[in-house]
């Protein structure tokens, strides 16, 4: 027998190895997409988080400072959460809130609607009459998120809804 005729039978063809290099690449493909999912879903929530540790601590510098402390909310691109200058006598513009407004972190397609502005009183109060819902959501993601502040209390609650189903309520967390 030639030299020429003999193969060696250890090794993968070619067509063996492009089709687990294709099964790889759309396993890689479904990860990577739903990975993109869980970072927007997970941004929102951090801004969700944010925007009532902001609320909270505009109330707390109010009755500190026995002054009104306004809050606005503003959406798109760039957006700032943050202590409202066009109040005169607005203490939370001389204060840390104001020097560390909150941009949105969760992407450029979160919108706010609901409750756009925010005073508490100088008794820390909530002004305004009953509570007040502000809702974040993206584009990217089916979930809304629920930032309540009870009135005149202030307290301040973080939920999440489905805005795939029609009507639904707002679920939120205990504590």
């Amino acid at each position: 027998m030639s030299k020429a005729t003999q193969h060696d039978p250890s090794g993968f063809t070619l067509t063996e190895v492009m089709v687990v290099v294709a099964i790889m690449a759309v396993v890689m493909a479904m990860t990577l997409a739903s990975f993109r999912s869980y970072l927007q879903e997970q941004r929102l929530r951090l801004t969700a988080n944010e925007l009532a540790n902001l609320l909270g601590a505009g109330q707390s510098i109010a009755a500190k400072k026995s002054g009104t402390c306004k809050i606005t909310l503003q959406s798109g691109t760039g957006a700032i959460f943050g202590a409202d200058s066009s109040l005169s006598n607005n203490v939370c513009t001389n204060s840390n809130l104001a020097r560390a407004n909150l941009y949105l972190t969760a992407s450029t397609n979160l919108s706010v609607s609901g409750r756009t502005t925010y005073t508490y009183t100088k008794f820390g109060t909530l002004d305004g009459g009953s509570s007040l819902t502000t809702f974040l959501s993206s584009t990217s993601t089916p979930w809304v998120w629920c930032i309540n502040v009870s009135s005149p209390t202030g307290l301040v609650r973080i939920g999440t809804k489905d805005s795939s189903v029609s009507n639904a309520s707002c679920n939120y967390r205990r504590g």
